[in-house]
């Protein structure tokens, strides 16, 4: 609480007010002060583009925003709770820049794919297996990923791409994401910790399911087996890729 910031959330907007009421309240007997400049509402659901009350902290409005970022993600006012995707990709394409105008576009394709994995993979992937990933979220963050392949091997050819990706032992994004989401909802499924329990009983259950489906996979399996697996699908894309 002291050291980064605080995030209140309720189920309602009276709620929220009550639970301002009471931080100001502790605070105040501290004496610790709230930056109001510095905080933001928001608000996640259905209603969300109603108008409502400013929640005031001594006389001071706290500003409705449409986005604000926490703990590095950009979160949107929507109906169900997401993140603006577009900060990622341009986070990305950032430092996917640097690194080519360090090492320029001759470089060994496996020292500059080696760099992508290190600075700019952790960019993209940063959060995004708690979130339940649409399809379009896989696009978005996929086209990303391909863009640099396209870049290093001057070609736009989405077959060749996967060739190249396939024959320098790299996995696309999709496979990679679903690699990440599984292992995430693996140590949820195992933790000993109450609310992370509930939390994934929940939300997290039904997603962990649809993805054991996908690959024909099972919970007992292994993170060898399951990166197996998901290679395997892989190779035979690319394989139905070259027949056709």
């Amino acid at each position: 609480m002291y050291a980064d910031d605080l995030l209140l959330m309720s189920i309602s907007v009276t709620d929220l007010h009550k639970m301002v009421d009471l931080c100001m309240f502790y605070f105040e007997s501290i004496d610790m002060k709230i930056n109001v400049g510095k905080s933001v509402c928001m608000r996640i659901g259905t209603r969300h583009k109603v108008p409502v009350n400013d929640i005031t902290i001594q006389n001071q409005p706290i500003i409705w925003k449409c986005e604000f970022s926490y703990l590095g993600v950009s979160f949107v006012s929507a109906n169900s709770l997401k993140c603006n995707l577009q900060s990622v990709r341009h986070k990305f394409f950032r430092a996917l820049n640097g690194i080519f105008s360090k090492i320029g576009l001759h470089a060994s394709p496996m020292v500059t794919l080696s760099l992508i994995d290190s600075y700019c993979m952790p960019l993209l992937s940063y959060g995004i297996e708690a979130f339940n990933v649409t399809q379009s979220m896989y696009n978005s963050l996929e086209s990303a990923f391909t863009a640099a392949f396209a870049k290093i091997f001057r070609t736009y050819d989405k077959t060749i791409i996967r060739s190249c990706q396939f024959y320098c032992g790299v996995l696309p994004f999709v496979y990679r994401l679903d690699l990440i989401r599984l292992n995430f909802y693996a140590g949820l499924s195992r933790t000993t910790n109450s609310s992370l329990k509930g939390l994934f009983l929940q939300f997290g259950c039904k997603e962990f399911s649809k993805l054991l489906k996908k690959y024909d996979l099972s919970a007992s399996d292994s993170t060898a087996t399951w990166k197996k697996t998901i290679w395997k699908h892989f190779t035979n894309s690319v394989m139905h890729l070259a027949e056709i």
